[in-house]
């Protein structure tokens, strides 16, 4: 609630007191609804503020600021229109009620998506949980087996493929006849081909007491008739080779020697005769070897070689060469060439 007052201005101009006559409060119309006479304070109020003028010394004749001793005309000023106050503190203090239907929503839709989240969270993690993994029965696939020997029957824990083997030969009993030594190679031959391996596999024969046999003696025992020259210019070491080849074991024989170039040159002198006097080490009792043999020029890389077709139909050759001190023969051209290989390796190592 507010009055007005007469020193109240308007853009600067003094409000006349008539204007008070004019102005309507709550108050009168509560009086107008008791059955009473408005009041109007306000006009009393504007009679009393003109009452008083007389005692106001800028409103008097000789005031400087009248002219001609008359108080000077105050503009006329359109009246301003004023809101009612019950009008004003009914704005105020009327307040808009809040809508129940947005909170009837927004609890609907926080609602809902708790409950789609639980529902995903049971679809997704407790129900995969609780599913049995499934589990995939495996057929079981039976292994091949590669037959294998041991001393009876398993071929693969006979002799080694990298280190040199022994063969034991007694000379003091029936082994130390040619019989006996044309036994013990076939029975040797019989284990490597039962390995079924294309390596070489080398031997050396020893006697009882693991002692090297010297070639000399060797060649007295198993047969093999060479000139007593050859037999001069060859060392004591020997070793005897066997591959498999087509399904044939195939032997091979290296002998040192004390002189290179004269061994070469003794070896090409009575090369006609070496099949025949290596037959009972080197090929089979029932092959037919010819007692002379017709050589020829062969190569191993760049080394010459020379050989000899012993039997056509199983391919039986006799090649040979010197090479490092050593006379090298083969019975056929890639079991010449398997053992020259091996021997080379050694000799680079």
């Amino acid at each position: 609630m507010f009055s007005l007052k007469k020193e109240e201005t308007t853009n600067g101009l003094v409000v006349p007191p008539e204007m008070y006559h004019s102005v309507h409060v709550m108050q009168d119309d509560v009086d107008e609804l008791h059955g009473k006479k408005p009041s109007n304070l306000h006009a009393e109020r504007a009679d009393a503020i003109a009452a008083s003028e007389t005692d106001r010394p800028f409103l008097k004749s000789d005031s400087p600021f009248s002219e001609g001793g008359a108080v000077s005309a105050v503009p006329e000023v359109s009246e301003v229109p004023v809101e009612p106050v019950d009008v004003i503190i009914a704005s105020k203090e009327e307040k808009k009620p809040i809508d129940t239907r947005y909170l009837i929503y927004g609890a609907t839709a926080i609602l809902l998506v708790v409950a789609l989240g639980a529902a995903a969270y049971y679809f997704f993690v407790i129900r995969k949980r609780s599913q049995p993994v499934p589990v995939t029965q495996q057929t079981e696939t039976p292994a091949t087996t590669t037959p294998t020997v041991t001393v009876s029957d398993q071929p693969a824990g006979y002799y080694s493929l990298t280190n040199p083997n022994t063969l034991t030969l007694d000379v003091e009993s029936d082994a130390g006849t040619s019989e006996g030594v044309r036994k013990i190679l076939s029975d040797a031959g019989a284990k490597v081909l039962s390995m079924q391996t294309t390596e070489t596999v080398e031997f050396v024969v020893v006697d009882k007491s693991n002692t090297p046999i010297a070639f000399s003696r060797f060649a007295y025992l198993a047969g093999i008739k060479l000139p007593d020259d050859l037999l001069s210019l060859a060392g004591e070491g020997f070793s005897i080779s066997m591959t498999v080849e087509a399904g044939v074991v195939r032997t091979g024989i290296a002998i040192d020697a004390t002189d290179e170039k004269k061994m070469a040159d003794e070896v090409r002198r009575v090369e006609s005769t070496l099949p025949a006097a290596f037959h009972p080490v080197l090929y089979d009792a029932t092959l037919a070897v010819p007692a002379q043999a017709e050589f020829h020029d062969g190569v191993f890389g760049t080394v010459p070689t020379r050989y000899v077709i012993v039997d056509v139909r199983t391919a039986t050759s006799l090649d040979y060469v010197v090479l490092g001190k050593k006379l090298v023969i083969g019975t056929s051209r890639e079991t010449f060439h398997s053992v020259l290989t091996k021997f080379v390796q050694g000799v680079a190592r």
